[in-house]
């Protein structure tokens, strides 16, 4: 009985507590942004022109007719004017207006975001409070009190020195 006491004692003293260490933590954030961006223009055309230019003739019966064409002009964007004369009635297109072009579009700049952030545990270690010291030397003596006694109790040379 007193060998599995004095075995029990011994394995108790030499299991120790074993802290469990943490391990860093990755923490990931990922962040998708679209930025729209509205963006317009204007583009101007300037006012242009061309010219027709005929000499006119009265007939018999008083019908008006395009007698003679002396010259004609046309500009960047308008042709040469269309003249009609009908019932005695003149007709020219010959005139552009000035043109303002509107546009407008939608950029669109996508950015990704990856931030990787690392959470580190760190132990600081704190001195013993007094007693805990006291106990940790308290055990040790009695540790070793215990191991000599095993030694003494298992060990021949030293019953044959006991004896006598």
């Amino acid at each position: 009985m007193k060998k599995a006491f004095y075995l029990l004692t011994l394995l108790l003293f030499l299991v120790s507590c074993h802290t469990t260490k943490t391990k860093p933590q990755n923490i990931v954030v990922s962040a998708h942004t679209t930025k729209e961006i509205v963006r317009d223009t204007i583009y101007l055309v300037k006012a242009d022109t061309s010219s027709y230019t005929a000499s006119l003739k009265v007939d018999s019966n008083g019908r008006i007719k395009i007698d003679n064409i002396l010259n004609t002009d046309s500009g960047k964007y308008v042709k040469v004017p269309k003249v009609k004369i009908k019932n005695n009635k003149l007709q020219v297109d010959c005139y552009a207006e000035a043109q303002a072009l509107y546009k407008q579009w939608i950029e669109q700049h996508q950015f990704d975001t990856k931030v990787e952030t690392k959470i580190r545990t760190i132990k600081i270690e704190k001195p013993y409070p007094w007693y805990v010291i006291f106990q940790l030397w308290i055990a040790r003596i009695i540790l070793l009190i215990a191991i000599i006694g095993l030694i003494g109790y298992y060990v021949k040379p030293l019953k044959f020195i006991r004896r006598g």
